[in-house]
């Protein structure tokens, strides 16, 4: 186990313990301890006054952001961005709503990451974090979380978390109580239960109860029991500063049989732990959640070849005339009879100049029959000569059947092919009686929409035609106050009348009086015979002024 030198609380600077931890994270993030450059194991140095200050190396590959867009390319599996500025990497984090701001909320801007003289630390912190709190979530969600406790115990509905940092918590909580359930079961003693009664705790404060190490040590030592004993831990209440200094340091060491140690603090940056840590710490348990929980990669499935399956071996029979095999003599190639081959023309074929001067039935068994045997005399063997002399001439039905059998397949292909377009024909008739149908109920329904439509029309204009007040038109405004000034005037048109009469009856009152005095006073003697005038001319005024006014 390491020597740690021990901090005063009062000496310990966390802006050391934070640079330190966020350089040593992106260098292992980008290589996994495997080919780091010799430049970049140790990228800092102190002065003589014991000042922490960044080599070099590390001050140019920060400030030209090479480091940065490896770790954005591999945390977000984006290769483009591998010849990307500071900006493209603000960008992409930006896209999975992660801001780049400073320790004062400033956005952070390629121009300050990309600043050698000075060289503003804050902003690049700033750029870490935000790299640390993506590869956090690309690792741990509640979904996943939940999946793998279940694979443990039970899970309610009602406990299940909120966020990433709350999943965390809940996986160690979850962990650290099934092991002290083995404990009580099998009545493990654990160190430091020697005056009281001790127990594997639950963490309240992921940051807070992270500091004596009990939790994080009992789940190293539920998923490598072999690394970290749980025996070893101590579970002292109250625990003392040296006893979570040495839980610490033994998480410390038992990690180094990952195949990389996520744990790049020093053992006061835990013990002392500031807030500026806290998404190195998430890092930290999330790469500890990856190793320990992996995500299962699942092999693709093979395609079955559509071969047919064989239940039985295939061996070879390695004696099968080894000894004939240097002694054979060499055979015309062997060529498999096919559908028409007799009838093919070979008149033309090189590689078959022979074929078409022999018979297929004596000429070729003939031709063989000649060639030298390697078996040994008097062996029992087949003559396939006899047995097609002796199959000359007649119709075996075997053989008939053998024949016939791919013409019989051809015909059989025929007739699926036919009932193929068959089929394809029936159903486009019926696809185009349907589209028939569709277009006849368009139809019916269109016409169904018009005449609705007329009926509406129709009722609207008997409704306007029925005497009601309208102001649609000035002509029909003038009419009705024209009939409203009429009927005004019918219950005065008799006393017109009257007055009109009377007027009339006064005018001829008053030429007769006229007339009468007039005339018969002065040519009294002249129309004493014509009286009877004027009474027919009283009368005939009287009258016509009466029935014309």
């Amino acid at each position: 186990m390491d020597e740690e030198r021990s901090i005063a609380a009062s000496n310990y600077n966390y802006e050391e313990g934070k640079l330190v931890a966020s350089i040593k994270w992106l260098i292992t993030k980008i290589y996994e301890n495997k080919g780091i450059p010799d430049k970049l194991h140790n990228p800092f140095h102190r002065t003589d006054d014991d000042v922490l200050q960044l080599t070099s190396t590390i001050l140019t590959v920060l400030t030209n952001g090479s480091l940065y867009v490896q770790a954005a390319a591999k945390i977000l599996h984006d290769n483009s961005l591998l010849t990307q500025s500071h900006g493209a990497v603000i960008r992409a984090l930006s896209s999975v709503d992660v801001e780049v701001r400073d320790s004062d909320g400033t956005f952070v801007t390629e121009s300050m990451l990309s600043t050698v003289d000075p060289f503003r630390t804050n902003a690049h912190l700033a750029m870490l974090d935000a790299l640390m709190t993506t590869h956090v979530k690309s690792i741990v969600s509640i979904e996943r979380v939940v999946q793998v406790v279940s694979e443990y115990t039970s899970v309610d509905k009602r406990e299940e978390p909120l966020d990433f940092l709350d999943a965390l918590l809940f996986w160690i909580n979850k962990i650290c109580l099934l092991v002290r359930d083995d404990v009580e079961r099998h009545d493990v003693p654990l160190k430091g239960a020697d005056n009281c009664d001790a127990t594997i705790p639950e963490m309240e404060d992921l940051y807070e109860d992270l500091c004596d190490g009990t939790c994080i040590c009992a789940l190293m030592a539920f998923y490598r029991p072999n690394e970290l004993n749980l025996q070893d831990i101590s579970f002292s209440d109250p625990i003392s500063i040296q006893d979570c200094r040495y839980n610490l340091s033994l998480l410390k060491n038992s990690l180094d049989c990952l195949p990389w140690n996520p744990f790049h603090f020093e053992i006061d940056d835990i013990l002392y732990l500031h807030e500026s840590l806290q998404p190195n710490v998430n890092a930290f348990l999330a790469d500890l959640f990856q190793f320990f929980e992996p995500i299962p990669i699942q092999s693709p499935v093979q395609a079955t070849s559509p071969v047919q399956r064989r239940f039985v071996p295939i061996e070879a029979i390695p004696d099968l005339r080894a000894s004939n095999l240097a002694s054979r003599p060499t055979h015309p190639p062997r060529m498999r009879n096919t559908v028409g081959l007799s009838q093919r023309d070979r008149t033309m074929s090189v590689a078959s100049g022979d074929s078409h001067l022999t018979s297929m039935s004596g000429d070729s068994l003939r031709y063989n029959s000649q060639r030298p045997t390697t078996l040994p005399a008097n062996v029992n063997i087949m003559n396939f000569r006899q047995l097609q002399q002796a199959n000359n001439g007649t119709n075996d039905p075997a053989d008939l059947h053998t024949i016939a059998e791919p013409s019989n397949m051809a015909s059989v292909r025929l007739a699926l092919q036919e009932r193929r377009r068959e089929y394809d024909r029936k159903r486009c008739i019926e696809s185009s009686m349907n589209e028939e149908e569709r277009q006849k109920a368009g139809k019916d329904a269109f016409f169904k929409l018009m005449s609705k439509n007329m009926e509406n029309t129709t009722n609207q204009h008997a409704q306007s035609a029925e005497p009601t007040k309208s102001n649609d038109s000035p002509y029909s405004t003038r009419e009705e106050q024209l009939s409203a000034q009429v009927q005004n005037l019918q219950p005065v048109a008799p006393s017109v009348r009257v007055a009109s009469s009377a007027f009339c009856y006064l005018v001829i009152l008053f030429f007769f009086y006229f007339y009468y005095y007039f005339f018969h006073v002065f040519f009294f003697y002249y129309f004493y015979y014509y009286d009877f005038f004027f009474y027919y001319f009283y009368f005939f005024f009287y009258y016509f002024f009466y029935y014309y006014f």
